[in-house]
């Protein structure tokens, strides 16, 4: 039973990095505008902040200062997260 209790606390400390690694990614959608290869530029979107990029290695963000301007899908997956950061916590403090 020991050894099922270890495998279910690992299992949570797995689950809380993925998931804290997943909010803090700012590459939940990318979007790419290469007219050529000199002047490609990219934009990422997260969670948190919006970044743009160019192919000389600039790289500009800008955090969602109001969660009233942020779409819906990405409010949705703020909660999300944020629920399952709580979730897993709770759950590796309770072992």
């Amino acid at each position: 039973m020991a050894g099922l209790q270890i495998v279910a606390f690992l299992s949570g400390l797995v689950g809380l990095g993925a998931t804290i690694g997943a909010t803090v990614s700012n590459e939940w959608r990318a979007t790419s505008r290469a007219s050529s290869v000199i002047t490609a530029t990219w934009v990422l979107q997260g969670l948190w902040n919006n970044c743009a990029g160019n192919a000389i290695g600039a790289l500009h963000c800008r955090p969602h200062h109001t969660i009233f301007g942020v779409d819906g899908k990405i409010r949705a997956s703020q909660l999300l997260t944020e629920l399952l950061q709580i979730h897993y916590s709770l759950t590796v403090v309770s072992s």
